[in-house]
C-alpha cells in the first residue's frame, strides 16, 4: 500500500510471503570449490517494508531522500559453510533453522538542473540467528542464539557525483 501524506511525500507499507529456491551451486556444486546439497529446502520468510520518501524541486534544485525500514523471518535459511573429505575443505550450503533480519536505508540526493548530481546511501543490515536449540531432537540451546551470523556485511554506504556536459562535440552529445 502506499499513500501520498503531502504531493512530494510518499509512505509506503508492504508485507510479502517469500520463498527462495536454492540456486544451481547451492544444489549441485561449482565442479571445483563448492559441493552441492541436493536435500536443500526453499528459504520461506515473512517480510515487512516500511518507506518514507520525499521529492521536491526548487526552481534548478532538485532534492530526493528515502528512508526504509525492512523486517525479515526467515525459515530454512540457506548458509553457506566449510565441509572436509579427506584433506580437501570445500564449502557446502546448508539449511539454517530460522534467521530475523531487521535493518534500514537511507538515501539522499542533490540534483542541479540538468548537470549536477549528488547522493549517497547508508544501509544497516543485522542478521541474527534465532535458531534456539540445536537442530534434532537435543534441548541443548543454541550458545548463537541471537548472535549476528558471522562473515556477514552488516553496514554498507556509497557516494557518487556526476557532472554533465551538454552538446559537447555535437548536438545531442552528453559526456557524465
Amino acid at each position: 500500500g502506499t499513500y501520498y501524506i503531502l504531493p512530494s511525500l510518499q509512505t509506503k507499507l508492504s508485507y510479502e510471503h517469500a520463498l527462495r529456491m536454492p540456486t544451481n551451486d547451492e544444489l549441485f556444486g561449482d565442479e571445483d570449490l563448492e559441493a552441492g546439497r541436493t536435500d536443500l529446502r526453499p528459504e520461506r520468510s515473512d517480510n515487512v517494508n516500511l518507506n518514507l520518501n520525499y521529492s521536491g524541486k526548487y526552481g534548478r534544485h532538485g532534492l530526493y531522500a528515502d528512508a526504509s525500514l525492512i523486517f525479515r523471518d526467515t525459515k530454512d535459511y540457506i548458509k553457506r559453510g566449510l565441509g572436509k573429505h579427506g584433506s580437501t575443505q570445500y564449502g557446502i550450503y546448508e539449511n539454517h533453522g530460522h534467521v530475523r533480519t531487521q535493518g534500514y536505508n537511507v538515501s539522499l540526493r542533490y540534483s542541479f538542473g540538468r548537470s549536477f548530481d549528488i547522493g549517497g546511501t547508508w544501509n544497516s543490515i543485522d542478521t541474527r540467528d534465532y535458531e534456539r536449540y540445536w537442530t534434532g531432537a537435543s534441548k541443548q540451546e543454541n550458545m548463537h542464539y541471537k548472535v549476528r551470523l558471522p562473515n556477514m556485511p552488516y553496514r554498507f554506504a556509497n557516494f557518487d557525483a556526476t557532472y554533465r556536459l551538454h552538446n559537447l562535440f555535437g548536438k545531442g552529445n552528453t559526456l557524465s
